[in-house]
């Protein structure tokens, strides 16, 4: 054996689909199978040193969603045979895969109507006590425990953080098996934690919000497609599939404990607006190993940073959680059942020719200090609502102007002022123009508006 100290455990149950990240590098490394040493074929020795490091693991702490992935950007300097070679990741690749070809297709419409509210709740259950009637071996106690406070608890306190809602055990010797509402996110210990191995089929009960995300601290959740083939008595990812999950992260076989995919990296990221397999892949130390992803890549649940390429209808709950810009030629329609949050960096940049259509019966949350930019005119319809809070700005080009036929909410604080004012440096803007008969509910608090003196209420 090696005296690499974890070079001790072989497998012939090898993913290939990080090793597929790294097709088509121009390097001179003749194969990529030069990462997995053989011994005797078809045997490989998991060597955690040998394995090419994930550079875009963790990349984007803050969410400012400038870290989308860009291919052949992010490279690695590999150590094999007494040779550096360099890696550029060319691909970040995903699975469509489960049971059956029913289940896959369940699977690709929950991506493409995955819920983009942000209100389905994050089951994190931490806790490593035991049923009274299970004694843990040897290696489901000081290692399990030091992981579980470090970064479970974190992925716990990342997500509260961002206002997320979490349901979270660390005390109890019960399992969290349900909760009201529908549910974003699923993780836990699973077998570790004395679970049945069936335990996401015939133990929890939750109703998962399409786009729901799966991971375990489980080293074989996917180490088949078939939950008739698993090991060691372990939940599977396909099973949470076959419960009306959507998607996930998982093993093909024993990574190590340090090197699962790590939910304090992903879950944020998937939860604030990254498509699933950037979010997974920031959570993924390694390349060449043993982890996985399911589902279709570029589902998301939230609306993050991005540029409209076409016209776009929001209907229904949305978070925004980035600037949404509406480049020239483009509209962005707010349907009149709609109820849109911005929150975090959420934000809209109405630019020169592009349209912001906001329907009858709409509701607009801005709950962030950011700053929203209109180079066109604005109109909140009668039966449409626009809530500003604390803090934001939001400026109106020389020609544009915002017109209130429905209600207007604009409340700040003495220290937090909203502000309305005009793009760019010099010039004034049009107006605020409220209906006096359809918008008489409207309130102004703590208001600044600057470069422009006409704000007049028709009757």
């Amino acid at each position: 054996m090696s005296g690499d100290p974890y070079y001790y455990f072989s497998s012939i149950n090898v993913s290939v689909d990080g090793l597929l990240c790294l097709l088509n590098n121009n390097n001179s490394n003749p194969s990529l199978l030069t990462l997995y040493p053989p011994t005797s074929p078809p045997r490989i020795y998991l060597s955690y040193s040998s394995k090419v490091s994930n550079t875009y693991f963790g990349v984007d702490q803050s969410y400012t969603m400038n870290y989308r992935f860009k291919p052949n950007f992010f490279e690695s300097t590999h150590y094999n045979n007494g040779q550096n070679t360099n890696w550029k990741i060319a691909y970040l690749v995903s699975r469509l895969d489960g049971r059956n070809l029913n289940e896959v297709i369940q699977l690709i419409d929950n991506s493409v109507a995955a819920d983009h509210s942000g209100e389905g709740k994050w089951i994190i259950d931490t806790h490593t006590f035991y049923p009274a009637d299970f004694s843990p071996g040897p290696d489901q106690s000081a290692a399990y425990n030091s992981y579980n406070n470090s970064r479970m608890l974190g992925t716990v306190s990342k997500l509260i953080n961002l206002g997320f809602s979490v349901i979270n055990d660390n005390d109890s010797r019960n399992y969290i098996t349900s909760t009201i509402g529908s549910v974003n996110g699923y993780l836990s210990w699973g077998a570790h934690a004395g679970m049945q191995e069936t335990y996401l089929t015939n133990l929890l009960n939750f109703t998962y919000s399409p786009g729901a995300v799966f991971n375990s601290i489980e080293s074989f959740n996917a180490y088949s497609m078939d939950p008739q083939f698993r090991w060691d008595n372990q939940g599977m990812i396909t099973e949470f599939v076959q419960t009306a999950g959507t998607d996930g992260a998982g093993h093909t076989w024993e990574p190590f404990l340090y090197q699962n995919n790590e939910s304090y990296y992903s879950f944020p990221a998937y939860a604030m607006g990254y498509g699933l397999v950037d979010a997974m892949y920031q959570g993924i130390p390694k390349l060449g190993w043993q982890n996985i992803v399911i589902g279709d890549p570029l589902t998301t649940i939230a609306w993050g940073k991005q540029s409209l390429t076409q016209n776009l209808t929001w209907s229904g709950t949305y978070l925004v959680t980035g600037k949404i810009t509406v480049p020239a030629g483009k509209t962005l329609t707010i349907a009149s059942n709609a109820v849109i949050n911005f929150k975090h960096q959420g934000a809209l940049d109405i630019q020169t020719g592009g349209s912001l259509l906001i329907q009858s019966g709409a509701v607009l949350n801005i709950n962030v200090a950011n700053t929203f930019e209109f180079n066109n005119s604005v109109t909140v319809p009668s039966g449409a609502i626009l809530n500003i809070n604390s803090g934001a700005t939001i400026k109106f080009s020389s020609s544009a102007y915002l017109t209130v036929n429905g209600t207007l909410n604009a409340v700040g604080t003495p220290s937090n002022k909203i502000t309305f004012d005009r793009s760019g440096t010099t010039g004034t803007w049009g107006s605020i123009t409220f209906d006096g008969s359809t918008a008489s509910g409207s309130i102004l608090n703590n208001v600044n508006i600057k470069y422009t003196s006409d704000v007049k209420c028709l009757n």
